[in-house]
């Protein structure tokens, strides 16, 4: 068959095309051929109704005639409407980026990508897109047609806002952008990035509220904010009249019911400044009213650039404002100063932490410590009884200064043969610790034991330490920092653990008898009954300086903290939290209660210090 005989879409001379059956027509005749070829192709699709007639038999064959179409010149194909390009989209997108296609005439020619994009077309009515990308509307312009951008795991349960960005559907973390005027409604969060006036809810009734907070790129230095009366004619702050707000800090303005106050405007946080950031930026630290930073991680990292000449004193606080630091970063930049005496930036990876910092030049000691707790390691322990404030079952949070050389040995444990609970011990001479929990549900066995991957065999002191949120999840920490490389020696699934009756013991533990004996040096051993954070380990180690706990954010679930030595009268160690388990020094003399603060017990240089949560 001669490419001259193709009119009309007839079955047989389809499958002559379409390598059906007969005398086929091979590509270059095609090529050769090329606007006949086209009239018959237009035909094709155009009438392609798949009704079981002759064109029914062409449908069979799309994939074979796209083939064909292969080595074509552009466009390849070209349809004429919307309903045309619906109705034949299965053929059309057969090509699967092969193929080519013109539509309505334009001059532009579009790759035919896959399904999805020919569906596209479809859904835009035909509107001639640059790309496939899809660009979100802004204050200022409108969004661009595209496909929907790509979600992935983390994101399953968020929808896609008309700015592009994926939000979380609680509407707690849910804050809408404003640049012109508006009526507030309950419970609306509103970013505002332009002077403009707001109109209050009408008719309100008691308890209602809404906040307001400066968006990015705003300059809050001068702002015109006004709040206008709504009909129903309510009071705002007091006053029969119109408010304004300089909108510095972020506002809670709530309804309180009273004729004479009507709406009340509520600074909602203590610093002087509250901003809020969602790109990177560089932060300001003052020495009074600090700015609070209300830092939107959702729709990537942020990097926060502290100052590069900070002052004493100067303070600065970042704050996860859409829970998000966990998915996405916050990387506080030193800016070639110290944070925690350690010259390296800071990476904030806790949903939900508030971070503060203070910068501090050579204060000298953070903490007197003067002495340490020296163990024999023969039959040298300390015994702290068994109160209910340290028989811990749920989440909770362990912190030892470690001083040592050799092992094995027990630093720390409330354990024994058969009813154990929790230990930190040396199982061998590696210098790997390893940290046991023992399970409510059977206290014969040991669920979890994990041992570090960093050896503190070093005659040096080292900060250990280890987390459990009373759900199966174990954390250990190496000075202020996780081990991520930890070796699940056991890690069989629990939640509560054991309630055993034994003592705990310093440098020692409970195995049929008081055995595993400990040599070396430890001080600062804390208990805590809560998981403290990545971020507040790290307050603890201080970047090798002990802290004052009492000064700690998690000071309020502090069961215990035995200062070794400093403030002790021999043969006590006195525990300094708010309870009295005091420990009893057994086999040990005096001398023990060591003189001589461990390394790294002073701040010595200028360097950003944690303040706590404010």
């Amino acid at each position: 068959m001669a490419i001259s005989d193709l009119t009309t879409p007839s079955g047989s001379e389809w499958q002559d095309f379409s390598n059906g059956s007969g005398n086929n027509i091979d590509a270059s005749e095609i090529n050769a051929n090329y606007d006949q070829t086209i009239t018959f192709l237009t035909n094709v699709i155009t009438t392609l109704k798949g009704d079981g007639s002759s064109t029914g038999v062409a449908e069979k064959d799309q994939a074979n005639t796209f083939s064909a179409l292969q080595t074509f010149s552009d466009p390849g194909i070209e349809v004429n409407s919307i309903t045309a390009l619906g109705d034949n989209q299965d053929t059309i997108y057969t090509a699967r980026g092969t193929g080519k296609l013109k539509y309505g005439g334009t001059t532009a020619v579009k790759e035919v990508a896959n399904k999805e994009y020919v569906q596209a077309q479809i859904i835009s009515g035909g509107e001639d897109f640059d790309d496939l990308t899809f660009t979100g509307a802004t204050a200022s312009t409108d969004g661009v047609a595209g496909m929907v951008p790509k979600p992935v795991i983390a994101e399953r349960n968020k929808f896609l806002k008309a700015d592009g960005t994926w939000a979380s559907l609680d509407d707690e973390d849910t804050w809408e952008e404003k640049a012109i005027d508006f009526t507030a409604e309950d419970g609306g969060k509103y970013l505002l990035t332009a002077d403009l006036d707001i109109t209050m809810i009408d008719t309100p009734t008691v308890g209602n509220e809404f906040f307001v907070m400066a968006g990015d790129g705003f300059d809050i230095s001068s702002t015109n904010i006004d709040l206008l009366q709504a009909a129903s004619g309510e009071k705002i702050d007091g006053v029969d009249a119109n408010g304004s707000l300089t909108i510095q800090v972020m506002y809670r303005i709530v309804y309180t019911g009273d004729a004479t106050t009507g709406w009340r405007i509520i600074k909602s946080y203590a610093p002087e400044v509250t901003e809020y950031k969602s790109t990177s930026f560089s932060a300001t630290a003052t020495t009074t009213n600090h700015t609070r930073y209300m830092v939107d991680t959702n729709s990537g990292a942020i990097t926060a650039t502290l100052e590069a000449t900070p002052s004493s004193g100067d303070k600065v606080e970042f704050v996860d404002f859409s829970s998000s630091f966990d998915t996405n970063n916050l990387t506080i930049d030193s800016n070639g100063a110290k944070i925690q005496g350690t010259p390296t930036d800071l990476v904030v990876s806790t949903a939900n932490d508030n971070i503060v910092l203070q910068y501090q030049t050579n204060t000298g000691t953070t903490l007197t410590n003067d002495k340490y707790l020296a163990v024999g390691g023969t039959d040298e322990y300390v015994n702290c009884g068994n109160d209910s404030s340290i028989r811990i079952t749920g989440a909770f949070s362990v912190s030892i200064w470690v001083n040592a050389a050799s092992g094995p040995g027990t630093p720390m444990s409330r354990s024994g043969s058969s009813n154990g609970e929790y230990s930190l011990r040396f199982v061998d001479s590696s210098g790997k610790i390893e940290v046991w929990l023992a399970p409510s549900s059977d206290s014969t066995i040991y669920a979890k034991k994990y041992r570090t991957s960093i050896d503190v065999f070093d005659s040096t002191w080292h900060q250990v330490g280890f987390t459990y949120d009373g759900a199966n999840n174990l954390k250990v920490y190496v000075d202020g920092v996780e081990d991520t490389s930890v070796v699940k020696v056991a890690d069989t699934a629990m939640t509560t653990i054991y309630d055993c009756s034994l003592s705990l013991l310093i440098g020692a533990s409970n195995s049929l008898s008081v055995r595993d004996f400990f040599t070396g040096s430890l001080d600062e051993i804390a208990l805590w009954d809560s998981e403290l954070s990545a971020i507040d380990m790290a307050k603890v180690y201080m970047g090798g300086a002990p802290i004052d706990l009492s000064a700690h954010p998690a000071s309020g679930s502090l069961q215990a903290w035995w200062r070794c030595g400093d403030g002790d009268t021999y043969p006590t160690l006195t525990d300094s939290s708010s309870n009295s388990n005091d420990g009893t020094m057994t086999n040990m003399e005096s001398g023990d209660l060591s003189s001589g603060a461990e390394t790294g017990g002073t701040i010595n240089d200028d360097t950003w210090v944690f303040i706590g949560n404010n």
